[in-house]
């Protein structure tokens, strides 16, 4: 499913980001590094995934007309360990909370592999990933030097810079991205039993769906490979992870659509446990009723709080 993304959409996934650094709503620590991102690599991973979650937003309507919200759309931050990309859904001008929850995952054009980073214990078996429904991957045709063109909108710099950097750095009118598929807990958990308990079952369901060599666990450290031809692809990962080849990826569109619409949870039980259902809903139904309320409000346009106390910042200061 392939859509286009706007220069408004960009800037606000911008907006977006630099408020939740600003404000340190979202942890700055880089998991694989083991260290704090700059602003730089924060503002490029937040963009890009922020960006995905809006194109699959735009893709569920503009197919199905399905309206989802995703956390751009919000008036508030939500509060929790991890949660849902799709924060709410309309069904008979309704708006839902989910119960099936949907990991937005972004691609770059290039990547041969859908990731989702996990753990391995000592015994050598496998940490599942957190448990969502379902992961959804879109790939970002977002250019690599898109922060750069961002001088052409500072008046100090823009006078200063050479007239060939501001023709390299053209503006940035539209973004393809391209939602490229999924893959489902279910899959998550024959690819864990594949790989620790070699279970054969779960290994031919794993090839009938997605192709032979085209799942794996892909232990920190190891490469990636072509599955066609065996060959090795870039440096080794900096963590462990589970991966489905992209071309191979589900593509039941309508099937994912109607699970949404359903609305049950497909994770075990003991696992529902850690998602903190009733302090999303709560927090969810709050933000909705106060973004039907009062409408939608630009983050670039929100106050940035410094302190605990009342002082605040205003973000555009920045960009004027």
């Amino acid at each position: 499913m392939k859509v286009v993304l706007s220069r408004d959409e960009y800037f606000e996934c911008l907006g977006f980001a630099m408020y939740s650094y600003l404000s340190g709503k979202i942890v700055k620590r880089d998991l694989i590094k083991g260290s704090a991102r700059s602003l730089g690599e924060y503002l490029e991973h937040l963009i890009r995934g922020k960006l995905a979650e809006v194109a699959f937003k735009k893709a569920l309507n503009e197919n199905f007309g399905l309206e989802v919200l995703v956390e751009t759309d919000l008036p508030v931050f939500l509060e929790g360990k991890y949660l849902p990309d799709v924060v709410s859904f309309k069904r008979e001008d309704t708006w839902h909370v989910p119960e099936f929850w949907i990991d937005v995952k972004a691609t770059v054009e290039g990547q041969a592999w859908m990731l989702i980073p996990a753990n391995k214990k000592k015994n050598g078996y496998h940490v599942l990933p957190r448990p969502y429904d379902a992961y959804v991957d879109v790939d970002v045709k977002l250019p690599a030097d898109h922060l750069g063109r961002l001088i052409k909108y500072a008046p100090v710099l823009k006078d200063r810079v050479h007239k060939s950097w501001l023709k390299k750095l053209e503006d940035i009118e539209r973004i393809e991205a391209e939602v490229r598929g999924f893959i489902l807990y279910k899959d998550l958990r024959d690819i864990q039993n594949a790989k620790d308990e070699e279970d054969e079952g779960a290994q031919r369901r794993l090839s009938e769906q997605f192709g032979e060599h085209r799942w794996n666990i892909f232990e920190e450290g190891e490469k990636l490979y072509d599955p066609s031809t065996g060959a090795t692809m870039g440096k080794g990962l900096g963590r462990c992870n589970f991966g489905v080849f992209l071309e191979n990826l589900r593509k039941e569109w309508d099937d994912l659509r109607d699970l949404l619409e359903k609305n049950v949870a497909t994770v075990p039980e003991r696992f529902l446990e850690i998602r903190k259902r009733s302090q999303f809903r709560t927090q969810a139904k709050r933000a909705i009723q106060k973004l039907l309320r009062n409408g939608r409000m630009d983050w670039f346009e929100r106050a940035v709080p410094i302190t605990e106390a009342t002082q605040t910042q205003d973000l555009s200061k920045y960009f004027i």
